[in-house]
């Protein structure tokens, strides 16, 4: 067992060894360096399971952080996350400020959460047109017009920040 001078000991030696850790840390989960992505199904009667992503690279080049497993969201139903919770230190949208990309690959929809088909689509924005670093992107799933439903997006600017100059696109 250890001595309470011992265990002092021991915690000083691990706070400086890590001396940057803190920073590193905070630029990762600062909100100001992530994007928050909140998530909507507007339908009353469909269900819908986002597959959304990170792509600090763009769409073009790895890595691509999507979530391993999507919730499916009912009628009416909303979940919100942030870059950070995605991509970990890639979801830090400073580091990769002109490629960096938020997409979402082949969502699935349907009359109940284990009755999906796949829209096969690609939906996403890109930092500087569609949304910027500590903004509040709000992606809304529609099951009206086309086959697979249609997502618009709106962004909740944040402080200091320019607004979008596009909406969300197909891609």
């Amino acid at each position: 067992m250890l001595t309470r001078a011992a265990a002092i000991v021991l915690a000083l030696a691990g706070v400086f060894a890590c001396t940057g850790c803190k920073d590193w840390f905070n630029v990762v989960l600062d909100s100001r360096s992530t994007v928050r992505i909140k998530l909507v199904n507007t339908s009353e009667t469909q269900f819908v399971r986002p597959n959304i992503g990170v792509c600090p690279n763009g769409m073009a080049l790895p890595p691509h952080h999507f979530m391993a497993s999507p919730p499916v969201l009912a009628p009416g139903e909303e979940i919100t996350l942030t870059t950070g919770e995605l991509g970990g230190a890639d979801g830090n949208c400073i580091t990769f400020s002109t490629n960096f990309m938020i997409g979402m690959c082949d969502w699935q929809y349907g009359p109940a959460a284990d009755d999906l088909a796949s829209a096969g689509k690609r939906y996403g924005g890109q930092i500087g047109f569609q949304f910027r670093c500590g903004d509040t992107v709000i992606l809304r799933w529609s099951d009206e017009g086309e086959a697979g439903g249609t997502w618009t997006s709106e962004v909740e600017t944040a402080t200091g920040n320019e607004p979008p100059a596009a909406d969300f696109q197909l891609l």
